[in-house]
């Protein structure tokens, strides 16, 4: 490795926040690279023909630019580590509340399941309702208009017979009268009552389904608080 491969290496960016530190070691170890390459090549030049001063002027530019670089990748891990706590600050701060979240499962508790709806124009809306096997255990027809609603299943299914709580996946057929397709949104609610942080992005539980942060649309305080 030359000192402008060196200086290259170390001056590339990170390639993600969970590699920082293995980033970091890198830069460091590239730098120490380029100080051993510049200092052999001060103790080795020919005493006739030393090294041309502009070019020495260079590599000391470079040499500037690995440092900076190393700085930086400093500066990047602090903020992401900022960032990191700082999201985790916010998931605790959900935990009691209700919230509305983008997703098609829904917990089957005594009330039945419940999702919120966005149509993007009066249609028939045909709803199939799966278990956590993907298995098909009701169906439903009516028609919706434009805009937000609510869709509830009060957990019979098709044979009648009543659905075992459990986590239960709702998807929407919506035709207009023209018989073409019609974009409807799905929703879910209800009260966060824990959080985990095993991944990038914070993961609340919203009876036994976990929705990221970053997906949360409204959240309200509950009956009881």
């Amino acid at each position: 490795m030359d000192i402008a491969q060196a200086t290259a290496a170390a001056a590339a960016p990170a390639s993600g926040v969970s590699g920082s530190i293995a980033d970091r070691k890198l830069i460091a170890d590239n730098l120490d690279t380029f100080l051993q390459l510049l200092t052999t090549q001060l103790r080795n030049q020919d005493p006739l023909e030393p090294l041309d001063t502009n070019e020495f002027t260079g590599q000391l530019v470079q040499f500037s630019q690995v440092e900076q670089a190393v700085k930086a990748n400093d500066w990047l891990e602090l903020l992401a580590a900022s960032q990191t706590l700082s999201a985790s600050q916010a998931a605790v701060g959900y935990i009691g509340k209700i919230v509305t979240a983008d997703g098609a499962t829904a917990p089957l508790g005594p009330a039945g399941a419940s999702w919120s709806l966005d149509a993007g124009e009066d249609a028939r809306a045909t709803y199939t309702i799966r278990d956590a096997g993907g298995a098909i255990v009701a169906t439903a027809s009516e028609l919706i208009e434009s805009g937000p609603s609510l869709f509830t299943w009060d957990g019979t299914m098709s044979t009648g017979r009543a659905a075992p709580p459990g986590l239960y996946t709702l998807s929407v057929d919506a035709r207009n009268g023209a018989g073409g397709s019609v974009r409807v949104g799905t929703e879910i609610s209800g009260k966060v009552t824990g959080a985990s942080f095993d991944g990038t992005e914070p993961l609340l539980d919203i009876g036994g389904i976990r929705v990221r942060l970053s997906a949360i649309s409204k959240v309200s305080l509950a009956a009881d608080s």
